[in-house]
């Protein structure tokens, strides 16, 4: 497994693939920090139970249980591409079977975690403050919530928009999660353990051969995190 190394403004960083960094630690990146830890929330109507309920117990803990090994790729990406075909179909099939919410639901289920609709407004603050920092439209793109025993299953985001992404992450124990994922040139397997008040940068490609597969988990903790597309030249403003 790579170790990540510690660089500019105490940045982590792992080759050009991965970057993580406190928002205390980056000049005029305060506030920002501040509007991201302020949406570290519990809807007062969410159950875990429930959530793992929706996909069935067992079935449950054997997702949960597949972060711990190396994806099987042709399976996860059907899935991928399941999802993604999903959101494309509801757009001109409202009545279709989709991952979009409904109109009334300020949030809705996912498998292992949580998704905030982004029609209620949560995250207008901390994109204006975004947008301004880096004078650039930054893309939402997504709001979620882990609960304890959450995840992310391994995927790539291939069918997404090409960008660099930016993602607040806040847990309310240190270190009891995870980012994982694989370099797409040695395929070997980096993890990342998730601090209260942090950022993490990373890129997504469509071109299979650079594909960043990745994963998220927790154990005993909540993890939320907010995602914006930012613009190539991000290095210039916090490096």
């Amino acid at each position: 497994m790579k170790a990540l190394s510690t660089g500019q403004n105490n940045m982590i960083q792992y080759k050009n693939l991965f970057y993580s960094f406190h928002c205390s630690e980056i000049p005029g990146f305060d506030k920002i920090g501040e509007a991201a830890k302020a949406l570290s929330e519990i809807p007062s109507n969410f159950d875990r139970i429930e959530l793992q309920k929706k996909t069935g117990s067992d079935r449950y803990k054997d997702l949960r249980a597949s972060l711990d090994a190396l994806p099987d790729r042709k399976e996860a990406m059907e899935f991928e591409a399941k999802g993604h075909f999903n959101k494309v179909l509801s757009s001109v099939k409202p009545e279709s079977e989709s991952a979009n919410h409904k109109p009334e639901e300020k949030w809705s289920f996912r498998p292992g975690h949580i998704a905030f609709n982004p029609e209620f407004g949560r995250l207008d603050k901390l994109k204006s403050l975004l947008n301004e920092y880096f004078d650039h439209n930054c893309l939402q793109a997504g709001d979620f919530l882990y609960p304890p025993d959450g995840f992310r299953l391994w995927h790539t985001n291939k069918f997404d928009l090409e960008s660099w992404f930016i993602f607040f992450v806040d847990v309310d124990k240190p270190k009891c999660s995870f980012f994982k994922f694989i370099d797409p040139e040695t395929g070997e397997l980096v993890t990342h353990w998730d601090e209260p008040g942090t950022v993490n940068i990373f890129k997504i490609n469509s071109n299979n051969s650079d594909l960043l597969w990745h994963c998220i988990g927790t154990n005993d903790c909540y993890r939320w995190s907010q995602g914006f597309s930012i613009p190539g030249h991000w290095k210039e403003k916090l490096l």
